[in-house]
């Protein structure tokens, strides 16, 4: 074999040799980028129930709180009047902080946009 054939049989080799690793280091980007959207898939789903359960537990203690001041309402008339509006607030304010707390959740996440 001569220096000519020598070389491009060496080339050749090299050429062969970096196309493989070039197809192993895009299949290994390829499973990389879906492991990571699978994580973000899975990130995403737990982040929308953790809001869908805070969001419940708000509604749960937002209608605890307008039962119990509409209760004591009734009980002590117009004494308590002043009573059920502070806990009508106290509701509203919980609310407001799971709500505050659950659009944090999804602009953390990315959900949001």
């Amino acid at each position: 074999m001569s220096n000519s054939q020598n070389a491009s049989f060496n080339a050749g080799e090299a050429k062969a040799q970096a196309e493989e690793k070039t197809n192993q280091m895009s299949a290994m980007a390829g499973e990389t980028s879906n492991q990571m959207s699978e994580k973000t898939s899975q990130t995403s789903e737990k982040a929308g129930e953790k809001t869908s359960q805070v969001s419940d537990m708000a509604s749960e203690k937002s209608s605890q709180a307008s039962h119990i001041a509409s209760e004591k309402t009734s009980q002590a008339g117009g004494m308590l009047q002043s009573a059920k509006e502070s806990v009508q607030e106290a509701g509203s304010q919980m609310k407001a902080k799971a709500e505050g707390s659950a659009e944090a959740l999804k602009n953390a996440t990315g959900m949001n946009n």
